[in-house]
């Protein structure tokens, strides 16, 4: 399950809405035990994560001062008159909590384990879904570090994998367009793949016009149209 924009009364949009703007490279840098002396790990916060109706949610425990050391969203929603600093619980419905607790390991051990997923699926694939997933859960939390610990892992993968129409496609579906993972994507077409790769894709309707648009741009970005070069007709007999 990806994770879908926020409503316009949750703390995540709150935050969003009281921050800033910023670029990515400039987000705050997770602080860790060694590098915060004054992190007082007593206080605990609950996140519910998952829909409840539906029977899939999932109650976190997370120390507090973590979560605030994270990045300034959990400081926002833990403070001020909003509910959740009053109950000391932050309700994340749309998200998978599986996703999340990969979040949370990352914020306790600094490392990112990737789940494999349904095994009807191919490994590989479900790897790297994962891992988007990820990155889209950092980007609704604005916490860039994690984007980046998801990007790292999703390049290690591609020793083993390639990314392949669905991933792409997940990721085309739930990114928003100057996202730093669609030009991953994007390079990794370009500088690996064959022309097999898009004719997997011949008689697909739910193609993203907006990658192959991005893929000729990337082509053409070398060109700046100034060599003129003639092409040679015998290339181009019947």
């Amino acid at each position: 399950m990806a994770s879908t924009e926020p409503t316009p009364d949750s703390p995540i949009q709150r935050a969003r809405e009281s921050s800033p703007p910023h670029e990515p490279d400039k987000r705050k840098k997770l602080r860790t035990v060694k590098e915060e002396h004054a992190l007082d790990f007593g206080n605990v916060v609950t996140v519910v994560v998952g829909n409840d109706s539906e029977g899939k949610s999932k109650s976190v425990i997370v120390h507090e001062d973590l979560l605030r050391a994270s990045y300034e969203f959990f400081d926002k929603a833990l403070d001020g008159p909003w509910k959740e600093s009053a109950r000391r619980i932050i309700e994340l419905p749309a998200d998978d909590p599986r996703i999340f607790a990969m979040y949370v390991r990352w914020l306790y051990f600094g490392s990112l384990a990737v789940l494999k997923g349904n095994v009807e699926a191919e490994e590989g694939e479900n790897q790297f879904t994962n891992l988007v997933n990820a990155y889209i859960l950092g980007d609704k939390l604005l916490c860039g570090d994690f984007q980046n610990a998801a990007i790292k892992e999703f390049v290690k993968r591609m020793k083993f994998f390639d990314p392949h129409n669905d991933v792409v496609k997940h990721i085309y579906a739930h990114t928003r367009p100057d996202a730093s993972l669609r030009r991953l994507v994007v390079d990794v077409f370009i500088m690996n793949g064959t022309k097999g790769w898009l004719e997997d894709w011949n008689g697909d309707e739910n193609i993203p016009q907006t990658f192959i648009l991005d893929i000729a741009k990337a082509a053409l970005s070398g060109n700046n149209g100034q060599s003129r070069k003639r092409p040679d007709p015998k290339d181009y007999y019947v």
